[in-house]
């Protein structure tokens, strides 16, 4: 959806659009709310599939219900989807600390995702609440940001599964015996 404005944007400058550097702009700036739109509702739904693979495994559990409101609770306070608060979200609801570590790869570096991150949230505040951002925006840089915050979205995806994997294949603690 968000890669609309992106469309948009290549058939207007293909035509003699009137007042075409503002319509460039408004797209782009749109193209960021979006992006950060849809990368909260991402790690929100993340955070849901992690805990109801949690409650698969661990069956019928008279705990379910503190666990769900538990979640419930941290997502209506999830705001602002930074690193920070993913890492409470993630912490909180699914007892995984710190998944940001987690944001690295042969091509991207913790620093470059959680900097590209940082920018884009920057940007969609100052977007959100002025109007206008002091980053510059085109075509090419959202594409870029875009494609990193992809790369943390399947690194974060991953990471969920691997640490569900290893709680899966723990034996029982002596209390889960009782």
């Amino acid at each position: 959806m968000f890669e609309l404005s992106q469309h948009i944007q290549l058939d207007l400058a293909k035509c003699n659009a009137a007042k075409l550097e503002i319509k460039i702009q408004f797209l782009n700036q749109s193209y960021i709310l979006q992006l950060i739109a849809f990368w909260q509702v991402f790690i929100e739904k993340l955070a849901e599939f992690g805990f109801c693979q949690i409650e698969i495994s661990d069956g019928d559990s008279h705990f379910r219900n503190i666990a769900r409101s538990k979640l419930d609770e941290s997502l209506k306070k999830f705001n602002t989807p930074n690193k920070d608060n993913i890492d409470k979200l993630f912490k909180e609801t699914l007892g995984i600390p710190n998944i940001s570590q987690f944001w690295k790869s042969d091509t991207l570096t913790h620093e470059m995702a959680t900097s590209t991150l940082a920018t884009l949230l920057t940007s969609r505040h100052q977007i959100a609440h002025t109007g206008r951002t002091s980053a510059p925006l085109s075509y090419e840089t959202n594409f870029e940001k875009m494609e990193v915050l992809m790369q943390i979205a399947e690194l974060t995806e991953n990471a969920l599964c691997n640490q569900l994997t290893i709680r899966s294949s723990r034996p029982p603690s002596a209390a889960a015996k009782l």
